[in-house]
């Protein structure tokens, strides 16, 4: 079972692989070497295996996932094998699909109970895949095998707060932190749960931490300008955004933000300007449309609205499912446009 003891972390493919070559048929007339040949009739099988393993892995190791996982379902099915069950799950970690992880990983891992690479993996393909109730699990087996195993204890805290259950989420991570105070991940989680249980203070205090820690990160600087909105502090929310847009101008989550902010403060002037500046650097931008045209439409610009939700559903159809209220009084005046301009009334 050595395999197992090195799945998921690094799956070296041979620098120098031996490629295998076809064995030679043998001479007919030699009968002795017939029956050898017929004696040995798995051993291509177990070779293209290999091969389609290694092939795998390399493209595995280049980022080319859709072709590794094409050759770990060829080989699994020449012959079912653990290993390259291990490097498909692994595979579709590394694609983001860990609802196809998961299956391998829990027939693996009934053969395999205390095998604390698997259950980790198994708990990183549940939250990719948010299955909330499995990540829960899956992080208990780990606690079971290792009591201090700091990947668990924040796996289980993460599945706590999205069962609904945020208080003992908030105890188990302040215990980690006790022991390790600069664990990223687990300050920020606390931070988020503490946003969520409207604890802005809080939350602050383990947001400003975070920022004295390191570089300015993106998801740092939107749940700060999130919190200060919360809690009522618009103007430093609004700097924060664009503190942020300063650092990256194509951050389109902190344009939409600070638009909604800007909005809602009624400073539609603003928004019409950020909405403007943005579709110039991204104009596939569909949602920046689609605001930019709600914000027309408060401003009576009916025409400029409709011609921004036109725009946003040419770039995006999906944008029209989640067109509000107001946007109906749009759609119609767009609507109304057209039949004005077509004789025929359709």
């Amino acid at each position: 079972m050595g395999f197992l003891q090195k799945l998921f972390s690094k799956n070296a493919a041979p620098e120098n692989p031996e490629i295998p070559t076809k064995p030679e048929m043998p001479d007919s007339s030699d009968n002795q070497d017939k029956q050898n040949h017929t004696e040995k009739p798995a051993e291509p099988i177990q070779t293209d295996i290999a091969t389609l393993r290694d092939d795998g892995i390399r493209a595995m190791r280049i980022g080319e996932l859709a072709f590794a996982e094409k050759c770990f379902l060829a080989a699994l099915e020449r012959q079912d094998n653990d290993e390259v069950k291990s490097l498909l799950a692994e595979a579709y970690i590394h694609a983001q699909a860990g609802s196809k992880a998961l299956p391998l990983l829990e027939e693996m891992i009934e053969r395999h109970p205390d095998e604390l690479n698997l259950l980790l993996a198994r708990a990183r393909a549940a939250q990719q895949a948010e299955a909330w109730d499995v990540l829960e699990e899956a992080s208990k087996a780990i606690l079971q095998v290792d009591a201090s195993n700091t990947t668990g204890i924040f796996y289980q805290a993460l599945a706590l707060f999205q069962l609904q259950q945020p208080l003992p989420a908030v105890a188990m991570l302040t215990q980690l932190l006790c022991s390790q105070p600069d664990l990223r991940a687990a300050l920020l989680l606390r931070a988020r749960i503490l946003f969520s249980m409207q604890q802005y203070n809080e939350a602050l205090t383990d947001v400003e931490v975070l920022l004295k820690k390191e570089e300015p990160e993106e998801d740092v600087m939107l749940l700060k300008g999130d919190i200060l909105k919360a809690r009522g502090d618009a103007d430093t929310a609004i700097e924060t955004y664009r503190a942020l847009l300063e650092l990256n101008p194509f951050q389109q989550e902190a344009v939409l933000r600070l638009g909604t902010l800007l909005t809602e403060l009624h400073r539609l002037d603003e928004a019409i300007r950020l909405y403007d500046e943005t579709i110039e650097l991204q104009p596939d931008f569909a949602q920046a449309y689609k605001e930019r045209g709600g914000v027309r439409l408060q401003l009576h610009d009916e025409a400029g609205a409709a011609d921004d939700l036109k725009k946003a559903l040419e770039l995006s159809p999906e944008t029209g499912r989640a067109i509000d209220g107001e946007f109906c009084a749009v759609q119609n005046e767009m609507n109304a446009r057209y039949r004005s301009q077509n004789p025929f009334g359709f």
